[in-house]
């Protein structure tokens, strides 16, 4: 379209309006629109030929309200720490009840003496040294006044180790012994050269001989094993008391064995076949239907005493071997009413004594010791029948203040650690 077209379409357009209002004068005011599409209500309008219009103050936009903060989580308390038992040190032992009888029976001052003497490798240096002989060189004169016979065995039970010609061997599973150098087997006060003897026999040299390679040139030579059962060989010195032992046993005499070993039964007492010190005692009993009075002394490696042990075990020269606590004949010693002396003393005559002591009071003991040391003041000492006897307590031993009648039972009841 041109412009001379616009100009007359705009001019009739105009003259069509005025026509239509009728008015004259007519004046137009512009229009205020807000900014959301529709005329202000009330608004100022403003002056146009004002030069400094007041600008429009935009209303503050609405702030909105700041979102309350959320309510901080409870903090679970924290639990206290638990107390920390203190490091437990060593536990301390418990006190062991111990109960223990001795019976007083009475032989009539008569004493049978039986000497089982360990002759294995591990004693070889010990008969070798004589140091067996000497420490026995006391004990026949403790025996002065007493009505004794003593003979000799060995702690070695394996008949099927050595030739059939040796089977019967005098010294071997619970046979007597001859004296050396004597066709003897029974020791007595009366025996001429008694001392003399005693100490030759009691020195078992054939374990430094067999050691030595003797026996490759002398086959008929014995050689002991290294399985000592010293209680297994009273037991069959017993049996064979009406037959290769007879003699030894005399009708009223108490019987008395002494042990002479540095090892436990079967060497180390853990073999299920080891004889045990309860089996002695009944079998000496059954054997004798409960007539005899008999007791047990050990000279051994006495229970705890580590530095006997290891000083059995080794010599300055070399170490053989062997060297076990005695507990198996120390607990015979101990049911018996015995004692024990250790294998590593040079004089065991003060601990063997009580066989001379108790000789000549008729078999009758005035003092008796336990197996353990009781702890102090928990002894309870028991007569029956009852006795109003004294004692005292020194160690292991509880003396009575005069020997407790025949036929009495005394039971000690004691704790120890």
């Amino acid at each position: 379209m041109n412009t001379y077209r616009v100009k007359v379409i705009f001019l009739f357009l105009l003259l069509g309006g005025f026509t239509i209002t009728g008015c004259s004068d007519v004046s137009f005011q512009p229009v205020q629109v807000s900014e959301k599409g529709r005329s202000g209500v009330n608004e100022e309008i403003p002056d146009p030929d004002d030069p400094n219009p007041e600008p429009e103050v935009p209303e503050e936009p609405e702030v909105p309200e700041e979102p309350e903060a959320p309510e901080e989580p409870e903090v679970p308390e924290v639990p206290e720490e638990p107390e920390v038992p203190e490091e437990p040190g060593e536990p301390k032992p418990e006190p062991t009840s111990e109960r223990q009888v001795f019976e007083q029976n009475s032989g009539g001052g008569k004493v049978d003496i039986l000497i089982v003497v360990d002759n294995s490798d591990s004693m070889m240096m010990d008969h070798y040294r004589h140091s067996i002989r000497d420490m026995f060189r006391g004990f026949l004169a403790s025996l002065n006044g007493v009505d004794y016979q003593i003979g000799f065995t060995t702690t070695d039970m394996t008949t099927n180790s050595f030739p059939s010609s040796n089977s019967n061997f005098p010294g071997w599973n619970g046979r007597i012994d001859v004296l050396e150098g004597t066709n003897q087997k029974i020791l007595t006060p009366s025996t001429l050269n008694k001392q003399d003897l005693f100490l030759k026999t009691i020195d078992r040299e054939e374990a430094q001989d067999c050691r030595d390679g003797e026996r490759d040139e002398d086959p008929s030579l014995p050689c002991g094993t290294n399985t000592e059962e010293p209680l297994k060989s009273i037991m069959s010195f017993v049996d064979q008391r009406d037959a290769f032992n007879s003699g030894f046993f005399r009708d009223g005499a108490d019987f008395v064995t002494v042990v002479i070993t540095d090892e436990d039964e079967r060497s180390e007492g853990k073999d299920p076949k080891a004889t045990t010190a309860e089996q002695v005692v009944a079998h000496i009993k059954g054997a004798f239907a409960h007539q005899k009075s008999y007791t047990n002394y050990s000279v051994v490696i006495e229970p705890g005493d580590s530095d006997c042990k290891r000083k059995q075990a080794c010599s300055e020269i070399f170490c053989a071997g062997g060297g076990n606590y005695g507990d198996f004949a120390t607990r015979l010693a101990n049911l018996t009413s015995g004692r024990t002396a250790s294998i590593c003393s040079n004089d065991v005559t003060s601990e063997l004594n009580d066989i001379g002591d108790r000789g000549r009071e008729n078999g009758l003991f005035k003092k008796v010791t336990l197996q353990y040391e009781p702890i102090q003041g928990s002894v309870q000492v028991y007569l029956n029948p009852s006795t109003d006897i004294e004692y005292t307590i020194k160690g292991k031993d509880i003396k009575f203040d005069k020997k407790p009648p025949a036929g009495t039972k005394v039971t000690v009841i004691y704790e120890h650690m």
